[in-house]
């Protein structure tokens, strides 16, 4: 896929734990392929990109159009050196005002982070991401239709 080639070269330098940083995209990819939202695999692959490499907003527009930039950069944090807290704070609103199809795309890299670092004994950042989860939950938990991924992301972190 086009858009997994072009932030694997984007990551190339950067790791996910001790693995290629790809690995990660590739799991958020497969959730939403697993929870029926195969639309947003192409934005899933990129939800990182502008955030911690040096493509630009409009290199992303040219090569996979505007509905998908503008989805990564709701998920987007805008100033990547405040504390993490505050990023959260900033960023939280964006997701909500870009609506359903953001939520699901941010829902599917945390349930993708907590899942790792369960899988790998990571018990720092199990701490952290409990330690937000209240916060996560009340700024993007509503109604909508992800029921079955709180419930795991919960689990997970438990």
């Amino acid at each position: 896929m086009r858009a997994r080639e072009f932030a694997a070269k984007a990551h190339a330098s950067q790791k996910y734990g001790d693995k290629p940083y790809v690995t990660h995209l590739d799991r958020v990819a497969e959730l939403a392929k697993e929870f029926g939202r195969p639309e947003l695999v192409e934005a899933a692959y990129l939800h990182d990109v502008l955030e911690d490499t040096l493509i630009t907003r409009a290199e992303m527009a040219k090569e996979f159009g505007e509905a998908t930039t503008k989805l990564v950069e709701a998920v987007t944090n805008d100033d990547p050196t405040a504390p993490r807290k505050e990023r959260a704070k900033a960023t939280y609103p964006k997701i909500l005002a870009a609506g359903e199809k953001a939520i699901f795309l941010k829902l599917c890299d945390r349930l993708a982070n907590v899942t790792a670092a369960k899988k790998e004994g990571n018990d720092g950042l199990l701490k952290m991401y409990r330690g937000e989860h209240e916060a996560f939950k009340d700024a993007l938990y509503g109604n909508v239709p992800h029921l079955g991924m709180w419930k795991l992301l919960e689990a997970a972190l438990s």
